[in-house]
């Protein structure tokens, strides 16, 4: 299980629903990566338009090294990614580009970094190689989260054309639910991870797991899964954008799936 949560859970909490302050969420990205949990956090997402005040939170916390993941619209991505580039304290990670049209020309990325282009979710995934795939599975409104047939035909669509995939927006826990206060119908990240492992093995049924809500039945299926099949689901589902990456976490710990030291 450990080999399948290793840099899972990428660090949004200055995105919504969280929206911390940039001061509060670095400082928590850091205490994080000095714990125990180190090794399943990903890179701190940030905005190209806020790179300026996470320069200054950086500087007010005396803090010399950050893994960056970057937002950009692709219109301004090679100035955004140039600043990035030039600051000595973040080591860019990822690129994330957003409203490039298929076929438009992508910013280049330095040497080790991965870049990740967003798509709709019922387009066609139109990517040129080398590039990876970024997909919306929530928001701040209810149409903003695919339903099950939807998501599930963008899975295997993904994994089809063999695209390394990001998630972003709304997994906020492990299991398939409703939100209580929106009303909102959110995916459960385990749901994904074992629609990936469905999808690979060419199952029909995969819409069928992402509605499953009975968290004993997804955690004993995710707990069945060998050492292999973990690899091959991380090798296409590559992270998702979490607000909280304490949140997810403790789901697993809670379901038994992941031992944590305090």
């Amino acid at each position: 299980m450990t080999v399948l949560f290793d840099r899972f859970f990428d660090d949004a909490a200055i995105f919504p629903p969280g929206n911390a302050a940039m001061d509060d969420a670095v400082r928590a990205h850091v205490a994080a990566m000095d714990s125990p949990i180190a090794r399943h956090v990903g890179p701190f997402v940030c905005s190209a338009s806020r790179l300026s005040g996470l320069g200054d939170a950086l500087a007010a916390s005396g803090i010399d090294g950050l893994d960056l993941a970057l937002v950009t619209p692709v219109g301004t991505a090679s100035a955004a990614i140039g600043a990035a580039h030039d600051d000595p304290r973040l080591r860019l990670r990822a690129v994330e580009v957003s409203g490039a049209e298929p076929g438009e020309d992508l910013p280049a990325v330095p040497n080790g970094t991965l870049l990740l282009v967003e798509r709709p979710i019922t387009a066609r995934f139109d990517l040129p190689p080398g590039a990876a795939l970024k997909l919306r599975t929530g928001g701040e409104t209810a149409d903003a989260f695919p339903d099950d047939r939807r998501l599930a035909t963008a899975l295997s669509d993904a994994i089809g054309q063999d695209l390394r995939f990001k998630l972003t927006a709304g997994l906020h826990h492990a299991v398939r639910h409703t939100d209580p206060d929106t009303g909102f119908e959110h995916h459960g990240f385990l749901n994904v991870v074992l629609a990936v492992q469905m999808a690979m093995s060419g199952d029909e049924d995969v819409a069928d797991i992402l509605a499953e809500r009975d968290a004993s039945v997804i955690a004993a299926a995710v707990a069945d899964l060998n050492e292999h099949e973990c690899g091959r689901i991380r090798s296409s589902f590559l992270s998702f954008g979490t607000c909280s990456v304490s949140d997810p976490i403790g789901d697993l710990r809670s379901l038994g799936l992941l031992e944590v030291a305090a």
